[in-house]
C-alpha cells in the first residue's frame, strides 16, 4: 500500500485538524520547499489532556495482558491471512476500512523518522475501528465527535468490555499528546504502538470470526452485533 493511499486513508479516519497535521508531518520532505514552517507540535487537537507519558504508557502493560486474557485472537494464527480477510470483510460490508489494511508495521517504521507523527497515525487505526463497530451496532455519532465520546458510546453498549475500553482510551490520549508535544522518544512511540496492537488484533479477529457481520456483507445491516470480546 503506497504512501498516498495510507494518507488518504488516514485522513477519512481522523478528525480535524488532526488529519491535515499528519499530512504535513508524512510528505513533509516532499512538501519542505512549500511549507518550511510546518512544525508538528504547534497542531491543535480536541479534548486538551496533559499526559505524564512515561505513567501513562506503564499503564498499559497491565491493560495488554488483560485485553489478551478475554481474546478471541490467538497465538500462531495466520496474522497475514487474518489481515486479507478482515480487509475485504470491512470494504465489502461498507464499514471503515483500516488505513494501512491492518498493516501496522509501518508505523514502526515511522518512529525513527518522527515518532510523533506515527501516534497521531495510530490514531486513524482506533478512529477507524470505533466507526466501523458504531455503524455495525448503529450507534449514532457525528464527525464532530471527539474520538474518546463515540468509544464511550460502544462501552456503554456493551460492544466492548472495560479493559478494551480502557486500554483504547490510554492509546487516544497518548497519541493526543505526542501532537501536542513533539518531545516524545521513538522508545516511547515503541510502547503506545505495541499497546495498540492487541486491540487491533482483537478488532481483526471480531471481522473475520462474527457471523452477524459476514451476513451484513453488501447489506445495511440493522442487528446489532457480537461483543467485541472472547466468549
Amino acid at each position: 500500500m503506497d504512501t498516498l493511499a495510507t494518507v488518504t486513508e488516514l485522513v477519512k479516519a481522523l478528525a480535524w485538524p488532526a488529519s491535515v497535521t499528519l499530512i504535513a508531518v508524512m510528505l513533509r520532505r516532499n512538501l519542505a520547499e512549500l511549507v518550511r514552517g510546518v512544525r508538528l507540535q504547534k497542531a491543535e487537537v480536541p479534548g486538551r489532556f496533559t499526559v505524564e507519558f512515561s505513567r501513562e504508557i506503564g499503564k498499559t502493560h497491565k491493560l495488554q495482558q488483560e485485553v489478551r486474557e478475554t481474546a478471541r485472537f490467538q497465538k500462531g494464527e495466520d496474522v497475514s491471512k487474518k489481515r486479507t480477510e478482515a480487509d475485504r470483510i470491512l470494504r465489502q460490508s461498507r464499514l471503515h476500512p483500516s488505513p494501512s489494511r491492518f498493516n501496522l508495521e509501518m508505523y514502526y517504521d515511522m518512529v525513527n523518522d518522527d515518532p510523533a507523527a506515527a501516534l497521531v497515525a495510530i490514531r486513524g487505526e482506533i478512529q477507524a475501528m470505533i466507526n466501523s463497530i458504531l455503524d455495525f451496532r448503529v450507534i449514532e455519532w457525528s464527525e464532530a465527535d471527539f474520538a474518546e465520546r463515540k468509544l464511550r458510546r460502544l462501552y456503554d453498549d456493551r460492544a466492548i468490555n472495560n479493559h478494551q475500553y480502557t486500554l483504547a482510551r490510554t492509546v487516544l490520549r497518548l497519541s493526543n499528546a505526542a501532537a501536542r508535544d513533539n518531545t516524545v522518544t521513538p522508545d516511547q512511540a515503541i510502547e503506545v504502538l505495541d499497546a495498540t496492537q492487541p486491540l487491533i488484533q482483537e478488532y481483526m479477529s471480531w471481522v473475520v470470526k462474527d457471523q452477524a457481520l459476514k451476513d451484513k456483507l453488501g447489506k445495511q445491516g440493522t442487528q446489532h452485533g457480537g461483543e467485541i470480546k472472547g466468549s
